[in-house]
């Protein structure tokens, strides 16, 4: 059976391109020793938990941070720009829970859900508009 350090690994792969974490991930935090990344990792860092491995992965408008830990798994979402007229950004607060495969899941569901866009519908031509 894997530690829990090599199972988010091998979780991350799953979201990873090309299973490329040292392209796709920045660490808020040395990643573990074990994990042996092919190139130089993006990397700040916010303090320092030998326990847990935090890290940060980007997508056009928000930013998605996930911590592990061996019996904890959480994610917050952000936004990367303010909405017009504000000097915030907004967060919220994704799944958490047991680290498991089921916790796993509804994170990754829950940061689809926050990437999907409403598509707009064709909208008919008004009965009077010249073709």
């Amino acid at each position: 059976m894997k530690n829990w350090k090599s199972q988010f690994k091998e979780w991350l792969k799953e979201i990873c391109p090309w299973d490329n974490i040292e392209d796709y991930i920045v660490f808020r935090e040395p990643p573990p020793k074990e994990w042996k990344l092919k190139k130089k990792i993006s990397m700040f860092s916010q303090g320092f938990d030998e326990d847990a491995i935090r890290i940060v992965i980007y997508t056009k408008n928000y930013s998605y941070g996930i911590k592990a830990k061996e019996t904890y798994l959480g994610c917050i979402a952000g936004v990367r720009k303010p909405r017009a007229g504000e000097s915030w950004t907004r967060g919220s607060d994704l799944p958490d829970g047991k680290f498991n495969r089921e916790t796993w899941e509804k994170i990754k569901n829950a940061i689809i859900r926050y990437e999907v866009v409403k598509v707009m519908k064709p909208q008919e031509p008004m009965a009077d508009t010249p073709k």
